[in-house]
């Protein structure tokens, strides 16, 4: 099956389409590069589709997630493994690969790079989201989100956006937080596929292939209008 990537300029326009398999997932950074993962590797593609770079590290067991934010320093987050790594603009990997074991006293699930160097990290012992500093000294935390009636959460993925964090729970949906960890928007929606979150944008498509954008006027997923395919996509961006 192959991934479709498109940019919603005044209309939505197919601009590229790359090769994956059905468990891959899809990223695009502020560049216009595409990123398809596995839990095995990672495989970018340029604004017309073709293969660039690719990266794979099998030492530290299956990838759960990429941060893209930073298109000249992609971020790895190998779980198991308790280690972050930083690629460079050709998947190259740097020297500074991070332990989690050895520098955040919790239990992280989840992680994505924030603004000024910072971590957003899901301690899952906790049940807290928490922002740490490039050393992972705690600066400012949500509390227990048991507190807020939310629990056993367990987050796939965390985005940052527009100076505000997307938690996205397959189980859930998304739960916004403000810089300081404060709660300020729940959004439900169960059946999701992929997601993609870029200038405050959140898009996302479906297992039926249908794709959603959510509208910040009313709070509410709108249908968005794709042209006819020659399959369901399984990403958008």
């Amino acid at each position: 099956m192959n991934l479709l990537t498109w940019v919603l300029m005044y209309s939505w326009q197919l601009i590229v389409s790359v090769p994956a398999k059905q468990e891959a997932s899809l990223d695009m950074d502020a560049l216009g590069h595409s990123y398809v993962w596995t839990p095995e590797k990672i495989v970018m593609y340029d604004t017309k589709g073709r293969e660039l770079f690719f990266y794979s590290e099998l030492a530290f067991g299956d990838i759960q997630s990429i941060d893209v934010r930073d298109a000249l320093k992609p971020l790895v987050f190998y779980q198991d493994a308790g280690k972050l790594v930083f690629l460079d603009n050709t998947l190259s990997p740097q020297s500074n690969v991070i332990d989690l074991f050895e520098v955040y006293d919790g239990m992280a699930v989840a992680i994505c790079s924030s603004i000024d160097n910072n971590y957003w990290v899901f301690d899952a012992q906790r049940q807290e989201i928490v922002r740490v500093d490039a050393a992972f000294n705690e600066i400012t935390s949500s509390g227990s989100l048991s507190a807020l009636g939310i629990d056993g959460f367990y987050p796939e993925q965390l985005f940052e956006s527009n100076q505000q964090l997307y938690v996205w729970e397959e189980n859930y949906g998304f739960l916004v937080f403000d810089l300081f960890g404060t709660l300020i928007r729940r959004i439900p929606i169960l059946d999701v596929q992929h997601v993609h979150l870029r200038k405050g944008q959140l898009l996302l498509t479906k297992s039926s292939g249908e794709v959603l954008k959510y509208n910040w006027l009313d709070y509410q997923f709108e249908a968005v209008p794709l042209p006819s395919l020659p399959a369901s996509p399984r990403a958008v961006v």
